[in-house]
């Protein structure tokens, strides 16, 4: 189907052609049409995380941190949070995306993240810093060995409820809460999540 800029209005009502100058409306409508395009190729602004707890400077890339609703897969309300760190040492729209999840199930893959292979890590010194005495929130170390380093890293929590997913509006709920877990019903909110994701990230699709 091929639009026309000159016959479409930010109310979604068409409007008839119009001789001389452009108006203001339709020249807003103009640039909304040639925005659109880029808007559909950005990571949701929302989502983006500025700082950590326990670490003063810059982060070394950009971090997001969000949901995604599974709600059609997991067969009632359900959120499933992911966080996406961009590659640190080389360009993040060329960088491959690496898919990093716990084992369990039932352990939260945030604890890889800043535990193990993320750019910014707890350690045994964590909890021995003058600022951890004062605010009581562990210190985070840069990593020199990041998976960052050779690519973007997304992760989710999942089942829900692990980690900050969960299910029937209820943030708080019991380990429970979500219902009974079983390989098909799991596979169906993976594939649920990732779609989610590419959605909102869709720049990323040939990121492999």
């Amino acid at each position: 189907m091929k639009l026309a800029a000159d016959n479409f209005c930010d109310d979604h009502h068409a409007i008839a052609p119009q001789s001389g100058p452009p108006t203001s409306q339709h020249a807003q409508a103009k640039a909304i049409m040639l925005l659109t395009p880029l808007l559909l190729l950005t990571a949701p602004a929302a989502d983006e995380v500025t700082s950590l707890p326990g670490y003063a400077a810059k982060l070394p890339s950009k971090h997001y941190s969000g949901f995604i609703n599974t709600t059609a897969a997991g067969g009632r309300p359900m959120m499933v949070h992911y966080l996406y760190i961009e590659a640190t040492a080389e360009k993040a729209e060329t960088a491959p995306t690496i898919l990093w999840t716990n084992g369990g199930p039932g352990a939260s893959s945030m604890f890889g993240i800043f535990v193990e292979l993320g750019p910014l890590l707890m350690n045994e010194n964590s909890l021995m810093t003058d600022e951890y005495k004062k605010t009581g929130v562990p210190t985070l170390y840069k990593n020199p060995y990041s998976w960052t380093n050779v690519g973007s890293v997304l992760m989710f929590d999942w089942p829900p409820p692990v980690g900050f997913s969960y299910c029937d509006n209820n943030a708080s709920g019991s380990g429970y809460s979500c219902g009974d877990w079983d390989d098909s019903r799991m596979a169906a909110v993976q594939y649920a999540a990732l779609k989610g994701w590419f959605d909102l990230f869709p720049e990323r699709q040939k990121n492999d």
